[in-house]
């Protein structure tokens, strides 16, 4: 898992060929647009965090929608306007959550690197 300013997108070029166009893609501000024009990532978001080793998983992965289920629990990692966080396939995280205790209304952008 990486968790950084957005700013700082070029410290993690060439990890994955995938992960470079994602962090380029971020860094240039181009990647949400609407009827309405673009519009910025906005609000704060607590994702809870744990390796995958530790989790217990409930239920098949779901290859359809690319998402599974896991028990057990993880470390809040906090994310405010401006940042960006990379999960990779043995990271599990839970998005959504309250931050610090204070709603907030989040735009976020999400993306999905396949391999295959």
């Amino acid at each position: 898992m990486i968790k950084d300013s957005v700013q700082n997108t070029a410290v993690y070029n060439g990890i994955h060929p995938g992960v470079d166009k994602v962090l380029e893609t971020i860094a240039s501000g181009k990647y949400l647009k609407w009827d309405s024009g673009r519009h910025d990532i906005q609000g704060n978001e607590s994702i809870a965090y744990a390796e995958r080793s530790v989790l217990t998983a409930e239920g098949d992965f779901n290859e359809d929608s690319d998402i599974g289920f896991f028990g057990g629990s993880g470390d809040p990692i906090y994310l405010r306007e401006g940042d960006s966080a990379v999960f990779f396939p043995e990271d599990g995280h839970a998005p959504g959550l309250t931050a610090k205790g204070e709603p907030s209304r989040v735009r976020k952008a999400v993306f999905k690197i396949r391999d295959r």
